[in-house]
């Protein structure tokens, strides 16, 4: 988890163009993120939660991955944290 949360953190700060758009290794990351919240460790929800929310916030992901996979991971996320949704739209 520690892994898959610096990899996201490092994809949205520090990507070297600049630039805010979904590259590969954030394509992975939250294809990691939705293998993570299927093992269902309530433990994990909270950061995986914080860095899904940071992604999603700062990266346009418009045609970059699969949106069932976005979707996917928001919907698993939300069912063990019923703030998750609301916290995105509030900070937008």
């Amino acid at each position: 988890m520690q892994v898959a949360y610096q990899l996201g953190i490092a994809a949205i700060w520090h990507y070297p163009s600049g630039d805010r758009y979904l590259e590969l290794p954030i394509a992975d990351a939250i294809f990691v993120f939705n293998q993570i919240v299927l093992l269902e460790d309530k433990r994990l929800i909270p950061g995986l939660a914080e860095c899904t929310r940071l992604g999603l916030l700062r990266m346009d992901i418009r045609g970059k991955i699969d949106n069932m996979m976005v979707t996917g991971l928001l919907n698993d996320i939300g069912k063990f944290d019923s703030q998750f949704l609301e916290a995105i739209v509030q900070m937008c």
